[in-house]
Parts: C-alpha cells; structure tokens; sequence
C-alpha cells in the first residue's frame, strides 16, 4: 500500500509520531511554523479527519508514549511559562519535566520533579516501568528507570544521548522496552543498544 499524509498541508512540521494502543490514530508533536516557543500534542485518526489537539499551548509539549493504560497519555513538557526564545538551560539541566493527561477527563497532571530536568518518557507493556532522560550534572544526560509501583528511581545507563537539535522539537531518540519489560532497547553514543533492566548491563 502506498504511503499517504494522515496530517494535512499547512505550515506546522511534525516530530515524534506515536501509536495510540488500538492503532486507530497518531499522536504527534505539532509545532507552528519555526515559533521555537510553540509546540503541542495533537491525535490523527489514519483514516484521516482535520486532527484534535490534546495540550494546552506554550508548554512546548513533546514526546508523546503509553504504557499499559491506553487513557493515560505521558509527554514532556516545561511547568509553567515557557522561556525567552533563544535562552538555554545550565550545562546537565533539563528544562521540562513529565507529565500525563487522562484523555478520559482531560485532567494532567505533573509526573516529575527531577532536578536535572525529564524528556522522552518510555513505559514497559506491563506497567511497571518508566524510562525518561534527565540532566546528570557534570555528566551531561543520563537514562532515568523508575519502579512505578515504588517510586524508586535509578541512573540505568550515561552516553552520548543527544542527538537532534531543538527544532525537530524533540530532543532525544526514542527508545523501547522489550515486550518482557527485561530490557530497554535504546541509542547510546551512536549505536543501538539493549540495556539490562535489572543490571544496567
């Protein structure tokens, strides 16, 4: 079957593109033209259809991703008023942190407060696990595992994890947990690599 546009022409570029759990639509980070500042989550059915936009504006929403739970949607996301455009964070700090929308009732709600900052959060089929990236200082970035039943969180591998610029509007390359939830399938320093979850090896 030949490739066709599930988005429809205009000047928004697209990044990130995630499945919704029963396949029947894309969510994907829209952002308006090259406004640095603006960036928002929005549903695609694949038959087609003008799109429904799920974040609030100015958040610069991006990386969409599901786990288990097909109402709870999770995505990164800077709190409060965006920043100047052009402004950076310190060296090893992330400007966004987590947060998930209930797309039952519309409510979201904030997922992290890790100092270094949270993007590109990852969730294990089976419930148990939250992967995201998250400043580590001197050390630049680092991959973040979080117990969800616990709440314990633990640095599961460092690298060389930058790899777009901001104007893809997303930041990181995605990553996956293995359909056992054992390891996480990711990029690091330029390569794929599966990590162990329980050994970082």
């Amino acid at each position: 079957r030949s490739p066709r546009a599930v988005t429809r022409g205009d000047r928004a570029g697209y990044a990130a593109p995630a499945w919704t759990p029963d396949g029947s639509a894309l969510i994907a980070t829209r952002r308006n033209g090259f406004l640095v500042n603006e960036s928002e989550l929005w549903m695609y059915p694949v038959d087609g259809g003008a799109g429904v936009k799920l974040t609030v504006p100015g958040r610069l929403a991006h990386g969409p991703a599901f786990g288990s739970d097909e109402r709870l949607l999770y995505f990164a996301a800077i709190p409060g008023p965006t920043t100047a455009p052009g402004s950076s964070p310190p060296p090893g700090i992330i400007q966004h942190q987590l947060f998930m929308l209930d797309r039952t009732t519309g409510r979201v709600s904030q997922r992290s407060g890790h100092v270094g900052g949270a993007i590109r959060p990852t969730l294990s089929r089976d419930g148990r696990w939250l992967a995201y990236v998250g400043g580590n200082g001197e050390s630049g970035t680092a991959i973040i595992l979080r117990d969800l039943a616990s709440g314990d969180e633990r640095v599961l591998a460092e690298g060389a994890l930058w790899a777009t610029s901001g104007r893809t509007s997303d930041y990181m390359p995605g990553s996956a947990f293995t359909p056992d939830g054992r390891a996480l399938v990711t990029s690091l320093d330029g390569k794929l690599w599966s990590v162990d979850v329980s050994t970082g090896r």
